[in-house]
C-alpha cells in the first residue's frame, strides 16, 4: 500500500474524513490537511504551500485525494515547481459544474437544453457569468502565478479543478448532475457516501446538496426551498429528476409546506422517481471507487 494525502475545506471536512478513514482501512498511509474558504487568493497560496511541504516530507509515491473546493491542489497540474504526486484525484463534494454546451452555468438554476437555441442560450449565459466573475478570475490567476504556475492561458476558475485532475470522481449520480454530451473521459459519477437510514416519508430541506443526495439514496422524495445560488442549482437539479417539489422561495409559509408535502405524498410519481434514483445509487460504491482509483496509481 502507498501514501495518500487527503485535502479538505472546512465545509467538506466530514466527507473527506470519511474518505480518509476508508483509505486507512485499506492499508494506506493517510494524512489529512484542511483549509479555509474562500479558495482563491491568499487561501489558495497557503493551501498549496502546505501541501507541497507535506509532499516533500516523503520519497514514497503519493496520491493526492482532494476536495474539489480545496484549490491549493491546482498549481500541481498547471506547471508550478515543487514536488509532484503520483496522481491528483479530485472528489466532487459540490454540484458538478464544468462548463458544457448542453447546460447553463451552475448557480443560475436553469435546466439543460441541447437544442440549437438552448446551446446558444447556454453560450450567452457562460459569457455573462465569466464577465461577472472577472475579478475572481483575475485573483485566481494572480494567486496561481505567485506560486510559479506557468500554464497559459489558465482555464476559467470554476472549470480549473475538473480539468486539473487525473481522475475526477463526482459524488452524485449522473442524472442529478445533468447528462451531458461533452463530459470528459476522466470524469466518473460515483454515487454518494454512506448515510444513516431516513425514516421520514418526505424530506423537507433547504436544498443542501448532501441532504438531497442522502434523501434520494434512501428513496425519499423531497420538498425543497431556498434561492441562494447553491440552493437554486441543487434544487432545480433535484426537481428535474421528478423526485422533488421545489418551492422557489426563501421563506415558505407553513401552509405552503403542508400543501407541498400533501402533493408529494399523494402523487406516486415523486416516490417512484425517488426509488428509481435510489436503485442507481445502490449500484454505485463511492468509497470503493475512490479506493480503486488510488490503488491504480500506487500498484
Amino acid at each position: 500500500m502507498g501514501r495518500v494525502v487527503v485535502t479538505a475545506t472546512t465545509s467538506h471536512r466530514r466527507a473527506m474524513r470519511t474518505i480518509a478513514g476508508a483509505l486507512t482501512d485499506r492499508g494506506h498511509e493517510v494524512e489529512l490537511i484542511t483549509g479555509l474558504e474562500p479558495p482563491t487568493g491568499r487561501a489558495l497560496v497557503d493551501q498549496h504551500r502546505r501541501l507541497c511541504r507535506l509532499l516533500a516530507e516523503s520519497d514514497k509515491p503519493t496520491v493526492v485525494v482532494g476536495d474539489v473546493a480545496f484549490q491549493g491542489t491546482l498549481p500541481l497540474s498547471y506547471g508550478a515547481p515543487g514536488p509532484k504526486p503520483a496522481a491528483l484525484i479530485l472528489v466532487g463534494t459540490e454540484p458538478y459544474s464544468l462548463s458544457s454546451i448542453d447546460t447553463a452555468p451552475a448557480g443560475l438554476g436553469l435546466p439543460p437544453d441541447r437544442t440549437a437555441a438552448g446551446r446558444e442560450r447556454n453560450r450567452r449565459a457562460y459569457e455573462y457569468v465569466r464577465d461577472a466573475l472577472g475579478g475572481v478570475q483575475a485573483e485566481f490567476v494572480e494567486a496561481m502565478r505567485s506560486v510559479g504556475v506557468t500554464h497559459d492561458p489558465l482555464p476559467f476558475v470554476l472549470d480549473a479543478p475538473v480539468l486539473a485532475a487525473d481522475r475526477f470522481l463526482q459524488l452524485s449520480v449522473e442524472e442529478l448532475s445533468y447528462r451531458r454530451s461533452d463530459t470528459p473521459s476522466h470524469v466518473r459519477f460515483i454515487g454518494t457516501l454512506p448515510s444513516k437510514h431516513i425514516a421520514d416519508e418526505v424530506v423537507i430541506s433547504d436544498g443542501a446538496f448532501d441532504t438531497v443526495q442522502q434523501a434520494l439514496r434512501n428513496a425519499k422524495p423531497l420538498v425543497l426551498t431556498g434561492r441562494s445560488a447553491e440552493q437554486l442549482e441543487s434544487n432545480t437539479r433535484a426537481a428535474a429528476t421528478g423526485a422533488a417539489l421545489y418551492l422557489a422561495t426563501d421563506k415558505p409559509s407553513e401552509d405552503d409546506i403542508e400543501k407541498a408535502v400533501r402533493i408529494v405524498l399523494t402523487d406516486p410519481t415523486y416516490r417512484g422517481n425517488a426509488k428509481r434514483l435510489a436503485a442507481e445509487y445502490a449500484r454505485l460504491d463511492a468509497l470503493g471507487s475512490i479506493a480503486d482509483a488510488v490503488a491504480g496509481y500506487l500498484s
